[in-house]
């Protein structure tokens, strides 16, 4: 029987987050989800490798070698009652969403068209441009098999790069210098809350602009209220 993990950090820092109500909701959402699907759920909630709390996610690498296939789901994800089991899904060594391929609004088209020359232009690797930007995947959602790589290893490997924090950068930089099966996810796996207008398809919503938000994210558990109610 093939075993699979969710594998999360919820660690209370100032330079994450603070304490949101929203990511216990959300939290929440995904250990139900496990339970429904029989799946292993990990909740990491202290720093373990001494760099930026972003890069802890890193810490799901070594289950690799006892699970068939990790998820690795940022916290401010919720998932809806639409959502089948992603394990069922052709996700090869490294799977997520493509942003550009996300039904996204004008404005965030836009934005992602900058931050790709912005961060992606100096990099390696094919980034296979086209008028929407480089392709790049949105960290926020990860499903990875088959990997052998150690979290320390990972780290020493591109710690030349300036990340300014972000995990995004350097996982993306990893798949395309490595040579991994990386397949794209179904854009319905990662809807990036404010990015997309309609998220009425979405297994998983992701608040990843929480901050920017007129309430600074306190209003997202009524949003989240609003989701529930019209899946129901």
């Amino acid at each position: 029987m093939k075993k699979y993990l969710i594998y999360q950090i919820n660690i209370q820092s100032p330079e994450l987050h603070g304490d949101l109500p929203f990511y216990d909701i959300c939290i929440d959402s995904v250990s139900k989800y496990c339970e429904f699907y029989g799946i292993d759920h990990i909740v990491q909630e202290e720093c373990l490798l001494g760099w930026h709390p972003y890069f802890e996610k890193l810490n799901a690498l070594p289950y690799l070698d006892r699970y068939d296939k990790v998820l690795i789901l940022d916290a401010d994800v919720f998932i809806t009652r639409l959502a089948p089991n992603i394990f069922d899904e052709d996700t090869g060594n490294f799977s997520a969403v493509i942003e550009r391929e996300l039904p996204l609004t004008p404005v965030y088209f836009d934005k992602i068209r900058r931050y790709s020359d912005k961060i992606y232009r100096s990099l390696d690797g094919d980034w296979k441009w086209d008028e929407n930007g480089a392709e790049f995947f949105n960290a926020g959602v990860m499903v990875l098999s088959g990997i052998e790589e150690d979290p320390r290893g990972f780290l020493d490997r591109f710690k030349h790069i300036k990340a300014d924090g972000q995990d995004q950068t350097l996982f993306n930089l990893w798949v395309k210098t490595s040579n991994l099966d990386f397949k794209h996810l179904d854009w319905r796996w990662n809807v990036l809350y404010g990015a997309v207008e309609d998220i009425s398809q979405a297994y998983f919503v992701h608040f990843f602009l929480y901050y920017a938000m007129p309430e600074k994210g306190n209003e997202i558990a009524e949003i989240i209220r609003e989701i529930v109610e019209f899946h129901k």
